[in-house]
């Protein structure tokens, strides 16, 4: 965490990230793995998008999202018995229950949209964290809703993809309404 601490006082981290939404073309590849653990630009990059998850009272938010191709999560759920931010580098969902968890489903790529949403109640996921360290570690509930969520997002895939495409247009009229309104109130592009 001194790393951390030392790239914000330099000024070199804590940077609010622009938010890419629904359907630019980053949210709809594969982000690529990290390779290189020993980057100051991965702490930067993990700095700035905890800044951009706090700023928007997100529960989670993956690299592709803030116009980032790596393969990188960092989920924070406030008020939680667990109230500390998770760092998973290259996840990978080893184990899945079949007991199912139902919440709502939102996302900072596709604002103003919620639909119930159903998803396994726990998970199993390798990762490595922040320090290139390699974990195994199982989550419950609201942590593996939104971690599978996130996953999503490292493989190319959006939360509405299976609406129909009448929908699908609707939403994306609704986003830019949402884009236009937002970046012209902070005047700046904050939404991309």
């Amino acid at each position: 965490m001194d790393k951390f601490f030392e790239l914000i006082k330099s000024g070199k981290a804590g940077k609010l990230l622009p938010v890419y939404t629904w359907p630019h073309k980053i949210l709809q590849q594969p982000a690529k793995p990290v390779t290189d653990f020993n980057d100051e630009e991965l702490s930067t990059i993990i700095i700035d998008m905890l800044l951009t998850l706090t700023a928007h009272n997100a529960l989670g938010i993956a690299g592709p999202q803030v116009g980032i191709d790596k393969q990188i999560i960092v989920v924070h759920i406030p008020y939680d018995e667990n109230d500390k931010p998770v760092y998973l580098i290259n996840p990978k969902i080893t184990e899945q229950s079949v007991e199912l968890f139902e919440m709502d489903e939102g996302c900072l790529s596709v604002p103003g949209y919620y639909e119930k949403g159903v998803r396994p109640k726990e998970i199993t996921v390798e990762y490595f964290n922040e320090f290139g360290k390699k974990k195994t570690e199982k989550f419950v509930d609201k942590h593996a809703f939104v971690i599978q969520h996130e996953i999503d997002h490292l493989n190319g895939k959006v939360f509405i993809e299976h609406l129909s495409d009448f929908k699908k247009q609707r939403i994306k009229k609704k986003i830019n309404k949402i884009k236009r309104q937002l970046n012209k109130q902070l005047k700046t592009k904050i939404f991309i």
